[in-house]
Order: structure tokens, then sequence, then C-alpha cells
């Protein structure tokens, strides 16, 4: 547990210029904190509430104003990537939030203060405590500044047609040969429908239709693309991570 002044220092470190407020002491409360302290003070599952709203609206934003070629369910996928529980976990370890947040002694014995969905919840409560300090613009650039390197790359690959995006992807961890193969055409010779699937080392990562070869492979990529932005970032164990793509069966 950090006094005034250690907690002040640490976050001046990450970019917040306001002092250790009451709001900003419950952001940093931890259930278990609040349950051994006889349930006398608030934690911080009301701002870990109202930080998601606030972030869900900040990221939505940007991406509605960055990606002018996303279309809703795009957009909903994309922004799910960015606030995801591993992402979050991810700012809260670069942030140091562990070695500040009010845990139970029995959490704390148990390492709880450095689990994803408490660092998660940590950093969602923070947002919303400085939405409430400093407003809604203030809390637009602390989000930008904490999930800016993963906002930006979720925009960079909106900026890429699905094929070469999806190629790119699953090269993070070395080359990987990715194929596309037509499973039905349909419809008259003037008016085909084409159903094409994207695999890659046996598994099937995809499938799309379109009316043209190539608008097919282009809907097959997106669909695996949007399969492996919902199994979570697979760079990190590989293109392969499981939950993400199958080894075939019916599309």
């Amino acid at each position: 547990m950090d006094d005034n002044a250690s907690l002040a220092g640490w976050l001046e470190s990450i970019g917040v210029s306001c002092g250790p407020d009451d709001l900003i002491v419950r952001a940093l409360s931890h259930p278990s904190f609040v349950n051994e302290s006889g349930g006398r003070q608030e934690s911080n599952q009301r701002l870990e509430f109202l930080g998601d709203a606030v972030l869900g609206l900040v990221v939505g934003e940007i991406l509605y104003k960055s990606c002018p070629g996303l279309q809703e369910g795009d957009l909903t996928r994309k922004r799910a990537a960015v606030v995801r529980e591993e992402s979050l976990a991810q700012v809260g370890k670069r942030l140091a939030l562990g070695k500040h947040l009010r845990v139970g002694v029995g959490a704390a014995s148990t390492g709880d203060s450095d689990r994803p969905r408490v660092l998660a919840s940590g950093v969602e409560a923070l947002i919303g405590a400085l939405y409430l300090l400093k407003g809604l613009r203030y809390a637009r650039g602390i989000v930008r500044r904490w999930l800016g390197p993963e906002i930006n790359r979720i925009v960079r690959e909106s900026q890429h047609d699905p094929k070469s995006l999806l190629q790119e992807r699953m090269q993070e961890s070395g080359p990987v040969e990715v194929s596309y193969s037509v499973e039905r055409e349909d419809g008259p010779p003037h008016d085909r429908t084409f159903e094409v699937s994207v695999w890659s080392e046996g598994r099937l990562l995809g499938s799309g239709t379109g009316k043209s070869k190539k608008h097919a492979e282009q809907e097959a990529a997106r669909s695996a693309l949007a399969k492996r932005d919902q199994a979570g970032d697979a760079g990190r164990d590989g293109p392969f991570r499981r939950g993400w793509g199958s080894t075939g069966g019916e599309l």
C-alpha cells in the first residue's frame, strides 16, 4: 500500500496530472481489501463499470474517425480487440499497477494483484476516476496514451486488404503458408456465387462467399481475422493458439 508521496510520484510517472484524490485511492481498492476492512469504504467496482463505458466510447470514437471504411460489425470487433481483458492487463503491467493496488492480505498472498482480471479492472477503474475528476477530454488523452500501441495497430490493420493483412499477421511468428480453396460454386454462369475457405498447415481459418473468387477470398480472410481477434492475440503463442482455426469439417 502506498503513502501519499509514493502514490503521487507513481501517478506522475504514468501521465496523471492530479494527486492521490479519494477517487484515485478508491480506483485502486480491490474488493478483497474492502472486505477485510469491514466494508467501511467502497471498492473500485463502480468505477470499473464507469471506466468500461468511457473506454468503450473513446476507443469507438477513435476507430470511427480513423477507419472510415469499416462497417458496424468490423468496428465492433476491432473495439473488442482493443478493450479485451488481455490488452488491458498488459496496460496494467506496463503501468506497474499491481504494485499500487490495495488488495486484501489473502489476495496479496496468492498474487491476485498481478492477475490479468484484477489488472484490467484496475485500469478501467482508474479511467473512470479520471473521467470524474478531469472530464472526458482528459480521459480521452489518457486512453490514447495508455492504449496507443494497441489502437494504432488496429487502425493500421484496417488500412490493409484482408488477404494481405491475414498473411502479415500469420507470419508474425515466422514463415507460414496460407492457401485458399473454392469449396462450392452456385448459380448460372452469368451470376455465380463462390464459397472459399482459407487454410494453413491443415487448419481451417475461415470461409467466405462472393460473386467472384477474389471477393470470396477476401471475405474468407476477413472471417479468419475476426476469429483471430476473438481468440486473442495469437502472436504471443504462435499463429494457431488454441481457439483459433480448426482441422476441418463442414464449412
